[in-house]
């Protein structure tokens, strides 16, 4: 399963996708503990995956955690910087996560303005990640659930509750 998508499902899906791909497209799953672990064997199972096919290693039945970074007043910055400068500084923040994060199996997207996101591997602590918010002046908000959705719904929940209380600092929030 991917996200809930079982993989006869997914195959459906790449095989629809493959009437408007130029190129043959494939996809591999794996599940791991460590992000970095599961997209790495991931990628070999697409590559080995023919076209339209999709070959699925273990099952989605672990715990995901989210990270949700909102880096602070950079938008702000703008009025003494210009929006190039403000690009160069948050592509060099979203280095410094990715540094920080990977041993934790960290995966570093840039989601756009001033928000990056990092899955990480779930036994991460809030103690594991303060520095981090210090150092690139960030709050971050952690989520911890069964899938991808559920975790990103927390973290970005925890995110708004830090905003709310102009707290610089991390919250994790964990599925019940």
């Amino acid at each position: 399963m991917t996200n809930g998508l079982g993989n006869g499902e997914l195959t459906s899906i790449l095989r629809e996708l493959s009437n408007y791909s130029p190129v043959p497209l494939s996809s591999g799953s794996y599940a791991d503990v460590n992000p970095r672990v599961a997209e790495r064997e991931a990628f070999r199972l697409a590559i080995k995956a023919g076209p339209g096919e999709s070959l699925v290693n273990g099952s989605d039945d672990g715990i995901v955690a989210i990270a949700h970074i909102d880096l602070i007043d950079s938008t702000s910055s703008t009025a003494w910087t210009s929006s190039y400068q403000l690009y160069e500084h948050v592509w060099g923040v979203v280095n410094q996560v990715r540094l920080y994060l990977a041993p934790y199996g960290g995966i570093t997207l840039y989601l756009g303005g001033d928000n990056i996101v990092s899955i990480i591997q779930p036994i991460i602590r809030e103690e594991d990640i303060r520095p981090l918010a210090s150092l690139v002046n960030a709050r971050i908000g952690v989520g911890i659930a069964r899938n991808g959705k559920v975790a990103m719904k927390l973290a970005t929940e925890a995110l708004d509750t830090l905003r709310s209380r102009n707290n610089h600092r991390v919250l994790v929030l964990r599925e019940d």
